[in-house]
């Protein structure tokens, strides 16, 4: 490996100007190579230690979607890497509630149907 040491930017667009996100780097062997939240201005940076494919996971702390987001990227130690994660408003705000339905077998009244929750909510047309 040579003397250089590349780095990562991580940077979270979204439709806020300040940024609240939560971003874990896995190495393949799945180890933490990097824990931390982003800048007020959505962005990460931290240091290439190792080659080698890494796993990107970023989650978002606010009513964004997606809720979290997760790239596979081939890292060398010596570059420079600028990674983008694209993120915009949920479309359930804060103050909408949603409704669970039971669904029950008809021969069977009082028995519910084992992992037959229907959520629905009001999507914006």
């Amino acid at each position: 490996m040579s003397g250089k040491r590349g780095y990562i930017t991580v940077r979270c667009l979204s439709p806020r100007r300040e940024g609240n996100f939560e971003i874990v780097v896995l190495d393949a062997d799945n180890q933490t190579v990097f824990q931390g939240k982003t800048a007020w201005d959505g962005t990460a940076a931290f240091h290439v230690c190792s080659p080698g494919e890494h796993r990107i996971r970023v989650r978002a702390k606010d009513w964004l979607s997606p809720m979290a987001a997760t790239k596979w990227l081939f890292f060398y130690p010596d570059r420079f890497y600028t990674v983008y994660f694209l993120f915009n408003f949920f479309l359930l705000k804060p103050g909408f509630t949603m409704a669970t339905f039971r669904l029950t077998d008809q021969n069977y009244g009082g028995l519910p149907i084992q992992k037959g929750d229907i959520q629905l909510c009001r999507v914006p047309m």
